[in-house]
């Protein structure tokens, strides 16, 4: 079978020649990802691959490392409908590291998470590893783990870094119950959608009644959930376009008093014994 793809560089003329000691390789994952769905992905983005093979029999750099996602192991041919065939999985990924090593490269891969090396994210990726200069293959030792793992108790390693780490506590987080003329001022939008306020409803239920700790939500994909307690490392974070986060500090609010409100960490502020019928205003009812 002939692979046409296109060769934006040309390996020879970019290295004038010369010997090249590492190559990187971070082909479009997209149409690999399984955050593509069910929908039929493209066959000519996912030869970008053959590119790095291209470049092993060109320009012969000594190691060759490539990052992607861990989907990228089920590369293989797609059906008429676009899709990837069930029945063949692998076996174009198969056929891609048997050409490397014919090119007398040794290859190796792994799954690694970025939490386990010191990052304040939960992002998983594939990695390979080729070398043709003779030496083996070395992967790090991770430095990092679990706050409750028995390397962490023992010592041996760090616990993960979290997202509260990395967050800018000083920013100032707008209400969801900003008025459309407030939220112009502030240059954000309100009202919420319909179907976001009902992701705000099952997330206060779910995590701000039993958990008084800010946590980090999608605002843009997912529901209750993916919320995030701000203790763990951050998922991926994607460059897609409407990819935000946002942080949720619970807070309790009286809001017939005109009590500003508190965090659900601070005391409760004191409130009087009413009548339900007189308690639940309009406004608290739209509150609970």
């Amino acid at each position: 079978m002939t692979r046409m793809f296109f060769m934006p560089i040309s390996p020879m003329e970019a290295t004038q020649g010369r010997p090249v000691g590492l190559l990187w390789a971070s082909p479009d994952c997209r149409h690999f990802s399984k955050a593509k769905g069910g929908k039929p992905v493209s066959a000519g983005v996912r030869d970008l691959a053959w590119v790095v093979v291209e470049w092993a029999r060109r320009a012969r750099p000594r190691v060759i490392i490539l990052e992607n996602v861990e989907e990228f192991q089920t590369w293989g041919p797609l059906q008429q409908d676009g899709k990837p065939c069930p029945n063949r999985k692998g076996q174009t990924f198969t056929l891609w590291v048997e050409r490397l090593r014919r090119l007398g490269y040794r290859v190796e891969w792994r799954e690694l998470r970025a939490c386990d090396y010191g990052a304040p994210t939960s992002r998983k990726r594939l990695f390979v590893i080729a070398r043709r200069d003779g030496q083996r293959i070395v992967w790090p030792e991770p430095t990092h783990g679990a706050p409750d793992s028995p390397e962490v108790w023992a010592g041996t390693r760090q616990p993960w870094r979290t997202a509260a780490e990395i967050i800018d506590w000083s920013l100032p987080c707008h209400s969801i119950f900003l008025t459309p003329e407030e939220a112009r001022a502030v240059g954000v939008k309100r009202p919420l959608a319909e179907a976001t306020l009902r992701r705000v409803a099952r997330g206060i239920v779910r995590y701000v009644l039993d958990h008084p700790r800010p946590f980090v939500i999608p605002v843009t994909h997912g529901g209750d959930a993916r919320c995030w307690d701000s203790r763990e490392p951050l998922r991926t974070i994607t460059t897609a376009k409407r990819g935000e986060m946002m942080v949720v500090a619970p807070s309790l609010m009286v809001n017939t008093t005109g009590h500003p409100g508190a965090l659900v960490t601070t005391n409760v502020p004191e409130m009087a014994a009413r009548p339900l019928s007189e308690a639940r205003s309009n406004e608290e009812v739209a509150a609970s």
